[in-house]
């Protein structure tokens, strides 16, 4: 990625602003960590993690933050100096990077008493399940969506013609991808709704915040290239059958 904005040193066209960027996102996380004036400590984890979290309070990032540390050191650790048109590509592409998130008492999901994962939040927030109580399954598919995320794209740098644009583009669309189909569940889906948490002790306007997040995800898939099956909008239908098929595509729409 350090290669695709330096390349030949010359002035790089600043990317697009695809999404946009929500009030309780505060932007522009990698200018601060050029200036961060603690050199040793701006990309040590539990440093780097907190602040980067803090750029957007109680939100699962899709792309981990663990991933997003070793793209910033991999675009810095290059002692050359990178121009401000270039240092500019890059904080466009971080910034899209970070904007996409979910709220982390509306990630997980249900499909049995048994079969449930509610990402970490705050105790008693979790919509699908207590988090504490389902940390070993969170853990295992974080890592699986990171993995995913890292072959993405690793795919995409492999393409002629890939740029810093495009390589982002593939690891968020597989991030989003594998989040609705694999990780989140719409909480009024038939077969997650009786066993989620607060599937049925939720108010109506919780719910469809839910569903607005998720939908509000497709989107931005849908923008940064990737398709979205065409169906009637149903805010039921069930969601279960998309797990485990390594689904590259999002689902019709719920709302």
């Amino acid at each position: 990625m350090r290669g695709q904005i330096t390349k030949a040193g010359k002035k790089q066209k600043k990317p697009k602003i695809l999404i946009i960027n929500p009030e309780d996102h505060r932007s522009d996380f990698f200018l601060k960590i050029i200036h961060d004036a603690d050199q040793e400590k701006r990309f040590k984890a539990d440093n780097f993690g907190g602040k980067y979290r803090r750029a957007w309070d109680a939100q699962d990032e899709l792309l981990s933050t663990s991933s997003v540390r070793e793209l910033m050191h991999g675009v810095l650790e290059n002692k050359t100096q990178m121009s401000a048109d270039q240092t500019d590509v890059a904080n466009s592409i971080f910034n899209r990077i970070s904007r996409v998130r979910l709220s982390t008492r509306f990630s997980g999901y249900a499909l049995s008493s048994t079969d449930r994962m509610q990402h970490p939040t705050a105790s008693g927030q979790g919509l699908f399940a207590e988090s504490k109580e389902t940390m070993r399954r969170h853990n295992a598919l974080d890592l699986e969506r990171k993995d995913r995320v890292q072959t993405a794209m690793r795919t995409e740098m492999g393409k002629a013609g890939a740029t810093i644009d495009s390589v982002a583009n593939a690891g968020l669309r597989e991030a989003i991808a594998f989040t609705l189909n694999e990780f989140t569940a719409p909480i009024t889906a038939s077969d997650v709704k009786p066993h989620a948490l607060k599937g049925k002790t939720a108010s109506a306007a919780l719910l469809t915040e839910q569903l607005r997040e998720r939908e509000e995800a497709k989107a931005i898939f849908v923008t940064l290239g990737g398709k979205q099956e065409a169906g009637p909008v149903n805010r039921g239908r069930a969601w279960g059958q998309r797990q485990g098929k390594r689904i590259r595509d999002v689902s019709p729409p719920r709302l």
